[in-house]
């Protein structure tokens, strides 16, 4: 009776899983990703397949991207990978008359459509070590033919970092995107100075930040034996060193004055004498350790190592 009522009741959890398998794969639609400029309302575009393989205007002048970053978050600075965790709002924007000519005869005032569907400058970051968008690539098309693609993405990049002034470093952290198949001669990186900058209210704890510039130009790639246009955002962030001096002067002002207790002694007193001694050079081992925590773990000597 025992068996059969244990067989009984696998068979009835076995059909309930079945159901339950039945109805998620067959009820349940998988959750799509969301656009950062969709708008229930938007309807789809569908251009031609030749819009997609050729730059808009492609034997005249080159076509001018207009970029803007903008710094939302510093997360982490990691001195032993010479990289930094941030977030960043990124905003591209060009004019393509082709797509306009197709909206205004469908008389409609704008679209969204894939970016992979149209042309697109083929922005990448060069020094991304990590990079998560959190938005469908979708971009949104006017009846004037402006293009615009918004994204948010949380980035780890790799950026070159100077501790030999430590704790009286500055830092200078780069965000650089190339147009990653288009020479100058086709595609122009043009500042958008209403979108680039620093979120206001970021905090970066122990760190403050200073300014960020934006530059625009030429690079060339060596190991292309060429040359892309290329936007680079540069940061520059201070240490807040005042904490750190604290922390390190005071411990070793008690140390010294502690050591020389030992001249205040007499000179019969040879116990208390080699007592204070040893627990002055105890503390100065445990000082240093933990100096040695607190600097940046890297290959070289920092000035903090001259306290």
């Amino acid at each position: 009776m025992f068996w059969r009522a244990v067989f009984n009741w696998g068979k009835r959890s076995l059909l309930l899983l079945s159901f339950i398998l039945f109805f998620i794969v067959f009820f349940i639609q998988p959750v799509q990703g969301a656009s950062l400029i969709e708008d229930p309302y938007s309807p789809d575009c569908n251009f031609s397949a030749s819009v997609a393989q050729t730059r808009p205007n492609s034997k005249g002048e080159p076509t001018k991207v207009s970029i803007g970053i903008y710094l939302l978050d510093l997360v982490q600075l990691d001195e032993i990978r010479e990289s930094f965790e941030a977030k960043f709002f990124m905003q591209l924007q060009w004019q393509d008359p082709r797509l306009a000519k197709q909206i205004q005869e469908s008389s409609i005032p704008y679209c969204q459509i894939a970016m992979d569907d149209i042309w697109q400058p083929q922005a990448y970051v060069t020094n991304q070590l990590r990079l998560i968008r959190e938005f469908d690539r979708t971009v949104l098309v006017n009846s004037l033919g402006t293009v615009t693609y918004r994204q948010i993405f949380d980035a780890e990049l790799n950026s070159p970092l100077d501790f030999t002034k430590f704790p009286f470093d500055t830092q200078h952290l780069f965000l650089k995107i190339v147009s990653l198949i288009y020479k100058p001669e086709e595609v122009e990186f043009v500042e958008n100075q209403q979108q680039n900058g620093v979120y206001d209210k970021l905090h970066f704890v122990g760190w403050s930040v200073v300014e960020a510039l934006t530059r625009r130009g030429v690079a060339k790639i060596k190991l292309l034996q060429g040359s892309l246009p290329f936007f680079e955002l540069e940061i520059e962030v201070k240490r807040q060193s005042i904490f750190l001096i604290w922390n390190s002067i005071f411990p070793l002002l008690i140390i010294i004055l502690a050591a020389y207790i030992v001249f205040w002694l007499e000179p019969i007193q040879i116990i208390p004498q080699v007592a204070l001694t040893s627990v002055t050079l105890l503390s100065v081992i445990t000082y240093q350790l933990d100096l040695s925590s607190r600097r940046p773990q890297v290959p070289y000597y920092v000035k903090r190592k001259d306290f």
